[in-house]
């Protein structure tokens, strides 16, 4: 397995050593060890139809000539990347004062190529001290994360059979192919915003109080966003306002946001609507909307009002022409009981309005005064009414007998008999239950209060819409027919089917929770990864609903095979019999799904500390006695869970223990004035370093997909 570069050289030392009585000398000269101003390359974000360059610096750190065989781009995105070199860019070393002899820099200069010679094979010899630059550019071709490799290997000079001299160039005999890997971020170039809210309900809010609201503005791009001063439909209610905001013409970086504080505080109890739109200089959406509402549709929280007649009792008889004085109790949860609207109506005027009553404070204890001198002598219901500012009403009532005697047929003393009479007096229904007469205010108790022949109408009980459902059993709205539980949502800013989310399924309703509804752009409202704010990758979908699809965007590629950058990056490429090595493999799957790494020795077999994982520990097998070295085949098999895969394959040198560890190279140095010959005799390991030099240039690699 001696390579014949390995071969000439020895037998041109041997013979120098034959000669008698010349005086010589040697020298010790470490072999070439490839050096890297850096092993990893990252060229940042770089927008689409742009490119950065990147310069690594390759140097010969030993004492000899280096080879350079190839230098290119290796296994990875390679649309995205290339790489550059040019001879006239190697430089030697100024010379300086290193502390050796001047006998000993000679010595090493005859070997020193200048560092500048590309022979006609386009061997690259890099001299002692040489450093070559190599250009890397990076020039995306999509966006997103994306990996390339610089691949150099070394060789060494083979000579032809029977030249005696020496080799001229030699390989890293411990990295006779290195990996140095390069990253991009592949931009767009531009900013792209996401606002949210895109719908903004400030709530039921009670007359003159603030409640507060956010926007938020975020560039999700990766260029700068640009915002100019949002602006307000005619339309909208001037309740609704900026309290605080961006000036116009503010950038925000990208990754970075911004905030819109609205502020609502309503003149009245009415509804107010508001359309705002956001500017921007995102090319995708340059006018973003948002709808704002206050006051608006039934309050989920409104807990209606209650109304309690303290006295009088009912059947009360009021017989002087004096004022007829009730004492309430009215509240509300949701608002102050000031704000309640009560009112007092007269069954025998046909429900006309004969008092009104507001709570003096909070307490809601209220006196209110009635004149009965114009109302008919006889039975009457005193019906109180107290509605809360969204319409939410409650009912109580009184009976009295005014100016008149109770009737022979009262037997439960609330003002009505059972007995049929003056046909314009009501009968009572129950002339057992004072709380049961005609026009009584319904109570949830299963009974017919009023008389009327329904039962807990307007009450938690009853079904006052007609669509088979109360309160009770669950119905959100029983003032509108359109609300009930299971009823079909409809896009009107309430909860038609009572499950406590209002227009779900309907184009104002951000269904699939990326911050968009139909009406804000969402061109997929059942799908997250679709909306005006996603990144379009290669799915068939107009991912940012832009109108664009896929490569007419520069989508980034999905469901790919993942790829392995480089080939299989060895911690050293040549070792002895038993010596470990790591074995590692840099992997991308464009996509982002986790593979399975599974890892197999071949030929020379050798042993492994795992089979899994990216990174695995390599054990070199014993060789056969008398064997002067042998080449060593790893594999790695790469799985994604779609079952894409992808597979490298290369080789390890071993050598015999005790042969490769020796890194000097011995010189037998002659005298000019002697001739060519020399007595010196050679150091073995010396020896052995050159044997393995042609071992090690006869390394192998292989990959590919599947």
């Amino acid at each position: 397995m001696v390579s014949r570069p390995a071969l000439a050289s020895i037998a041109f030392i041997l013979a120098a050593a034959g000669c008698k009585g010349a005086k010589t000398d040697t020298i010790s000269l470490a072999y070439p060890e490839m050096v890297f101003s850096t092993q990893w390359v990252d060229f940042g974000g770089v927008p689409r139809g742009e490119s950065v360059t990147r310069s690594v610096t390759v140097q010969n750190t030993g004492d000899l000539t280096l080879g350079i065989s190839a230098i290119y781009e290796g296994a990875g995105q390679e649309d995205s990347f290339s790489v550059h070199w040019d001879a006239s860019t190697i430089s030697c070393p100024e010379s300086e004062d290193t502390g050796e002899s001047d006998e000993e820099a000679e010595e090493k200069d005859a070997h020193d190529t200048g560092g500048a010679e590309a022979p006609g094979d386009e061997i690259i010899r890099l001299g002692v001290g040489g450093r070559l630059s190599v250009n890397a550019v990076f020039f995306p071709q999509s966006v997103g994360t994306l990996f390339g490799s610089l691949i150099v290997e070394t060789t060494a000079e083979e000579l032809e059979d029977g030249a005696a001299r020496e080799v001229e160039y030699f390989a890293d005999l411990d990295q006779t192919r290195a990996i140095v890997y390069l990253q991009g971020e592949g931009q767009r170039g531009q900013g792209q915003a996401l606002v949210t809210p895109r719908f903004l309900d400030f709530g039921h809010v009670w007359t003159g109080l603030e409640e507060s609201g956010f926007l938020t503005i975020q560039n999700v791009g990766d260029g700068d966003l640009e915002l100019s001063a949002p602006t307000f439909a005619e339309t909208c209610d001037p309740a609704i306002a900026v309290s605080w905001g961006f000036e116009e013409g503010t950038v925000l970086p990208a990754g970075t946001s911004s905030l819109l504080e609205l502020s609502f505080v309503p003149e009245d109890q009415y509804a107010a609507f508001c359309t705002i739109t956001l500017p921007t200089n995102d090319p995708d959406n340059p006018e973003i909307t948002v709808n704002v509402q206050g006051n608006s549709g039934s309050d989920p929280e409104n807990v209606a009002p209650t109304v309690e007649i303290r006295s009088p009792e009912p059947g009360y008889q009021h017989l002087s022409a004096d004022p007829l004085q009730m004492e309430l109790n009215i509240f509300d949860v949701n608002q102050p009981a000031t704000s309640l609207v009560c009112r007092i109506r007269s069954t025998q005027l046909q429900l006309q309005t004969i008092a009104t009553c507001t709570a003096p404070d909070e307490s809601g204890h209220v006196f209110v005064n009635i004149d009965l001198n114009d109302s008919p002598e006889g039975a009457d219901t005193l019906l109180v009414s107290v509605s809360d500012a969204s319409d939410v009403v409650t009912y109580d009532s009184v009976s009295v007998l005014v100016r008149a005697a109770y009737p022979d047929s009262d037997d439960d003393g609330d003002g009505y008999g059972d007995v049929a009479g003056d046909p314009t007096v009501p009968v009572d229904c129950d002339d057992s239950n004072h709380d049961v007469y005609p026009e009584a205010a319904e109570l949830p108790d299963g009974v017919d209060n009023d008389c009327d022949s329904l039962v807990d109408e307007g009450t938690l009980l009853g079904d006052d819409d007609g669509d088979t459902f109360s309160e009770a059993e669950g119905d959100c709205d029983d003032a509108s027919v359109e609300s009930y539980p299971g009823g079909p949502e409809m896009p009107d800013h309430k909860d038609n089917d009572c499950d406590g989310l209002v227009d779900e399924s309907t184009e104002l309703y951000d269904d699939d929770g990326d911050g968009y509804a139909e009406m804000h752009n969402d061109c997929d409202d059942s799908d997250p990864s679709v909306n005006p704010g996603a990144v379009e990758v290669c799915d068939g979908l107009d991912n940012n609903c832009n109108g664009l699809m896929d490569a007419q965007d520069g989508c980034l590629e999905v469901d790919t095979a993942p790829i392995i950058i480089g080939g299989i990056k060895m911690s050293r490429t040549a070792c002895e019999e038993g010596d470990t090595i790591q074995l590692s493999v840099l992997l991308h799957d464009p996509d982002g799904q986790a593979p399975t790494f599974e890892w197999s020795v071949g030929d020379g077999g050798g042993t492994l500390d795992s089979t899994t994982g990216s990174s695995v520990n390599w054990t070199a097998p014993e060789l056969p006695r008398e064997s002067d070295g042998a080449l060593s085949g790893v594999t790695v098999v790469v799985e994604d869970p779609d079952g894409n895969q992808v597979w490298n394959f290369d080789d390890v040198a071993v050598y015999p223990r005790g042969r490769f560890n020796g890194k000097s190279f011995i010189k037998v140095v002659v005298a000019d004035d002697l001739g060519l010959c020399a007595s010196a005799p050679l150091r073995r390991t010396g020896l052995w370093a050159l044997v393995g030099l042609g071992l090690a240039a006869l390394r192998r690699r292989r990959s590919g997909n599947s």
